[in-house]
């Protein structure tokens, strides 16, 4: 297994500790490295003192494991986006893959975490670093994330995100692959950057009635127990109560901490886990009958509206899509 450490820093800091543990390789303006297990690409980008972007692609052979380490002293925050695949996310001192598919997730750096990427396919990512201090000045309409940011010393949020700014972040990551370090025109990047932000940080502050409720570092490791049961049982009826029993909560504070944290009530997440695991069995060849069957749904037609709800695209043409990027990404 591939296993890899880094401490929260502006881009091309965290690619400098990784080429300490991996010799990467400048070839084309990108850090490269390839061997039997890995073939990877990450191009840093500074479109201004306190903001980076870190841009990467990588192929698997065998399971990787990606840490975070907690870094306390640090003022910076990530926002990273996971744009193809899945992967496994977990605070650092839980044991185990608490199996955690990206969507993007929101973190003050006191909280160290893990990745673990199992998927043999082209992984795409894009990772934001940002300041504190500069979130406020440059964001000030955003009110409801600052005073989230101003109350929280350690946070960690997860959701998914929309079509639109999932669109947003895919363009920007092919840019970057195609131009490299040297070749881009930064101050479209910056734009580019500033424009994401906005975009997410909209949808979070629309969630601004749950950004007065967070969790701890214990709370969380609670809540990834729990939210690891829902991905183990969620083909059966799961109760509220039983999950609020298990993470020690009230039933109301469950429901709070929980989408604070993870940006969905428990309903809409384990909802989105049968999804999610609807369009996983899609991708390896089964029918929209067979994945909707699957994962509870008697209906067809509700199971085709509730995937391009989610998805965008009906389970038919998401079928269709994976295959053309799967030929694309073998070119």
């Amino acid at each position: 297994m591939i296993d890899v450490t880094y401490q929260v820093d502006h881009a091309e800091a965290i690619v400098a500790q990784l080429a300490q543990q991996l010799d990467y390789r400048i070839e084309n303006h990108l850090a490269t490295y390839e061997n039997e297990s890995l073939k990877t690409s990450i191009v840093a980008l500074q479109p201004h003192r306190s903001l980076s972007c870190m841009v990467s692609e990588f192929k698997l052979v065998e399971h990787a494991r990606v840490r975070r380490a907690k870094n306390s002293e640090s003022n910076l925050i990530v926002l990273d986006f996971h744009v193809s695949k899945k992967a496994d996310l977990s605070i650092s001192s839980l044991e185990g893959p608490k199996n955690l598919i990206f969507g993007a997730f929101f973190a003050s750096t006191n909280i160290g975490s893990y990745a673990d990427f199992t998927d043999t396919e082209v992984h795409k990512e894009v990772a934001f670093i940002f300041d504190k201090q500069w979130v406020a000045e440059t964001f000030r309409n955003h009110q409801a994330v600052n005073r989230f940011i101003e109350s929280h010393q350690e946070f960690f949020i997860y959701q998914s995100i929309h079509l639109e700014l999932a669109t947003e972040i895919y363009q920007l990551h092919q840019y970057a692959m195609e131009n490299g370090r040297h070749l881009v025109d930064e101050p479209y990047v910056f734009g580019q950057c500033l424009k994401a932000l906005s975009m997410f940080f909209s949808s979070f502050s629309e969630e601004a009635i749950h950004l007065e409720y967070t969790a701890n570092a214990q709370d969380i490791e609670k809540l990834m127990a729990c939210r690891d049961y829902i991905h183990q049982h969620f083909a059966k009826p799961i109760k509220l109560e039983e999950l609020a029993r298990m993470s020690s909560m009230s039933e109301s504070k469950f429901r709070k901490q929980f989408k604070a944290v993870f940006g969905k009530s428990p309903y809409d997440y384990i909802k989105h886990q049968k999804l999610w695991f609807a369009k996983e069995l899609l991708e390896k060849g089964e029918t929209a009958s067979q994945a909707a069957y699957a994962i509870g749904y008697i209906n067809l037609s509700h199971f085709t509206r509730s995937f391009k709800d989610l998805f965008g695209l009906t389970p038919s043409d998401h079928k269709k899509f994976h295959k053309e990027q799967r030929n694309i990404d073998g070119l």
